[in-house]
């Protein structure tokens, strides 16, 4: 697993790397500061990094820190959840809304597709199991509520929203708050349904070692 997760972290790595270029590419001086700025704002972009970096360091620092760290099943499980909501909103809701071509295909696929898919088979054969609880759902769901949060008050004053189910200035607070609730509640259903494959795999790899399940 160790080189699983350096296969993925070189394919997330690499497609921020190409997203940030084709983002910030032609500008300078305050728009590239600005640009740069948008890129880090993007949720998908966040839980790439995340994902990134939990995989990375498994790959080159499992037994340091923040190897053991990352790599403890509810962090590497938010990291799962988050990446798993941006592949999921990203097929339902936001590939509909335009056809990228040349570099900016395969970047939106690695970013959408391909991280969310590996990291779904790394979770599954890397990180321990059977140690979740149903109540560790409710803190995975704080970093979303603060981006949430951070989008919407950073929108009025940059004129942009990352996306346009948070657009207020388009939508209005109203239909947002709504839009926000129908992610939490996405989020809070993924994260349960992860929380039980944890509990189901453990179960059965308890069985399997000889030893009650956890």
């Amino acid at each position: 697993m160790r080189l699983f997760g350096a296969l993925i972290a070189v394919v997330a790595w690499a497609a921020l790397a190409s997203q940030y270029y084709l983002i910030t590419l032609g500008t300078t001086g305050g728009e590239f500061l600005i640009r740069t700025v948008n890129f880090v704002s993007f949720f998908t972009i966040l839980s790439n990094i995340f994902v990134a970096l939990v995989t990375m360091t498994t790959a080159v620092a499992p037994r340091t820190a923040p190897g053991r760290i990352l790599m403890r099943p509810v962090v590497a499980s938010a990291a799962m959840l988050y990446i798993g909501v941006t592949g999921v909103i990203y097929f339902f809701i936001l590939r509909h809304l335009w056809q990228p071509e040349g570099l900016q295909f395969w970047v939106d696929a690695a970013l959408h597709y391909a991280t969310p898919g590996l990291f779904l088979v790394f979770w599954f054969g890397a990180v321990i199991k059977g140690k979740l609880r149903a109540d560790i759902v409710s803190r995975m769901l704080v970093f979303p509520v603060l981006y949430a949060a951070y989008s919407l008050l950073r929108g009025p004053f940059a004129d942009w929203y990352p996306y346009p189910f948070l657009d207020a200035g388009q939508l209005g607070y109203g239909r947002v708050a709504i839009n926000i609730g129908l992610l939490v509640a996405g989020f809070a259903l993924l994260g349960l349904v992860l929380v039980a494959v944890d509990r189901a795999i453990g179960r059965v790899r308890g069985m399997s070692d000889g030893v009650p399940g956890v």
